[in-house]
């Protein structure tokens, strides 16, 4: 339940540009912002909501705040009221309210003028224009908070750039501005093989085993994101053909040359790290799953790396398919992964 207020800054009462509007919460509320970075601090000895509101008021990056008449505890948020969510406070905390500012276009009007034009509480100074605060973006009409990860975006500005966030231009959602790491729900975090890295198959000196289908679902969590084939056999061979990913209910596939019809490794990188004998290499014969030429691989003494990189969507499921045959043999062994 809302209800709004009109606040009168002291010290500032005469002043337009300084008068807010607020909606407050009923009592025994409490605020959780979407990202506990968006506290901006706390402060003590607060003995009134109008307190509280003239704190936040003052701040131009406050737009939220929790006030407890208890505990006289004032809490100063940079998100709006509706970024968050509102929730009722334990039965100890009875005398708890959030309050909202709330933000109309008719405050804006002075965007983008010269800062002599006029100062309020809703635009800062930079290079001689009115723009907007720190941590939010002009979306035509009003300055809105930038968003976290995974949120659908169209530009940079719009993203969290302080945590290291970028408008993908392939998912259209704000991702983190390097593939070594991943939106975790608060922060861009360094890829673990626990987390970023998913193994689709490992297998070691396995018995011979003819063609064999292999389909996968993956959920893209990054993009782009890297298939990669790790093989070694040290007295035979392993052999690829019709490695295909698509995205669930789109037939388009992502990779190139799957089959190895080029009779070369266009769409592929090879890497032989160990400088190992008997690597990858595209073979024609008639041993083909489908078509004329498939990928064999003997790599002795250690593993060679065939791998190509393609660009996802973050949250939807992609089918990894391919086609496999190992000569039984020892040592050998054989791994699928998809890695950012």
């Amino acid at each position: 339940m809302f209800f709004p207020i009109i606040l009168n800054i002291a010290g500032l009462a005469l002043c337009q540009n300084y008068r807010a509007n607020v909606k407050l919460t009923a009592v025994g509320t409490t605020f959780q912002p979407s990202n506990p970075i968006e506290l901006l601090g706390s402060i003590s000895n607060t003995k009134s909501v109008i307190h509280c509101s003239a704190y936040c008021n003052q701040n131009v990056q406050c737009r939220t705040f929790g006030v407890n008449l208890l505990s006289l505890s004032c809490s100063l948020y940079e998100g709006h009221i509706t970024t968050g969510s509102v929730v009722a406070s334990s039965s100890l905390s009875q005398s708890s309210f959030v309050g909202g500012f709330i933000y109309e276009s008719a405050l804006f009007l002075n965007y983008n003028q010269t800062c002599s034009t006029a100062i309020n509480r809703y635009l800062v100074c930079v290079g001689a224009r009115l723009v907007c605060p720190i941590n939010t973006f002009w979306n035509g009409s009003i300055c809105v908070n930038q968003f976290y990860g995974n949120t659908l975006c169209q530009l940079d500005i719009q993203c969290r750039g302080d945590l290291t966030l970028i408008c993908s231009i392939n998912s259209s959602t704000c991702v983190c501005n390097s593939t070594r790491y991943y939106w975790d729900g608060t922060r861009c975090a360094l890829c673990t093989n626990l987390v970023c890295y998913t193994q689709l198959y490992f297998i070691e000196n396995q018995s011979a085993a003819p063609w064999t289908y292999f389909s996968y679902l993956y959920l893209a969590f990054n993009t782009p994101v890297t298939l990669e084939f790790s093989f070694r056999n040290d007295n035979l061979y392993w052999w690829l053909d019709d490695v295909s990913v698509n995205k669930i209910g789109n037939t388009t596939d992502l990779i190139i040359n799957g089959g190895f019809e080029t009779d070369d490794f266009t769409g592929w990188d090879l890497e032989n790290p160990y400088g190992i004998s008997f690597g990858g290499r595209v073979v024609n014969d008639a041993a083909s799953h489908t078509g004329t030429y498939y990928y064999c691989d003997g790599a002795t003494g250690a593993a060679d790396f065939l791998s190509q990189t393609f660009n996802v969507i973050i949250g939807a499921t992609y089918n990894v398919t391919y086609w496999l045959k190992g000569e039984g043999s020892s040592p050998s062994l054989a791994n699928v992964t998809i890695k950012p």
